[in-house]
């Protein structure tokens, strides 16, 4: 089961949000390393902003090791996955609006949202979520 995330909102750079999303859960950088695939000096060397933000398919390794849920992290890489590009530019008018009236719900009305149009499409959000993590292998 995926954990919850809470992230200062003031924490603007992918490292730090990593790094305070890690330290909550009481994982080391080994411990994360071992569960991501990913070496402990490189996830140090993100943690302190020293490269650039990782590729889409290491930051969805860096979640499932974090055991967050997919597009936890999305919001601090300063970048847009392709597939989202592509959702918004199909339409651009009612995905504008969409976007606008979500900002305004609290996180239960958007998991109620995100619910009812999984239901649209017949579909669970474990289903959704894995959707999501093959379109995003395309990119």
């Amino acid at each position: 089961m995926n954990r919850a995330v809470k992230v200062d909102k003031t924490s603007r750079s992918f490292g730090r949000a990593l790094r305070e999303i890690r330290e909550s859960q009481g994982l080391s950088l080994r411990q994360l390393a071992d569960a991501s695939g990913t070496s402990t000096t490189y996830l140090s060397v993100i943690e302190r902003d020293e490269v650039p933000v990782p590729h889409h398919r290491r930051v969805s390794e860096i979640e499932r090791g974090l055991n967050i849920p997919p597009g936890s992290l999305q919001p601090y890489t300063g970048r847009v996955a392709e597939w989202m590009t592509k959702v918004i530019l199909e339409r651009p008018t009612v995905m504008w609006s969409l976007i606008l009236n979500v900002s305004m719900l609290n996180d239960d009305e958007v998991e109620l949202l995100a619910n009812l149009a999984g239901c649209l499409r017949g579909q669970t959000s474990k289903e959704r979520d894995g959707e999501r993590e093959r379109s995003e292998g395309d990119d």
